[in-house]
């Protein structure tokens, strides 16, 4: 079952993620895609956000 998420919320789960190991956008993405429909161009802008902002 998906669950519609917010941004914030996929922000969150790419920070878990990433926190546990290093992740390229791919393996992110099919992580993130385990418990959300997203697409990679929801997903890209968010990790180019919280690399701009050096999280």
């Amino acid at each position: 079952m998906y669950y519609p998420v917010s941004a914030l919320l996929i922000e969150y789960l790419i920070l878990a993620i990433v926190s546990k190991h290093d992740s390229y956008g791919y393996d992110i993405s099919q992580t993130i895609k385990l418990i959300a429909s997203i697409k990679e161009s929801t997903l890209y802008p968010i990790l180019k956000n919280l690399k701009k902002q050096d999280i």
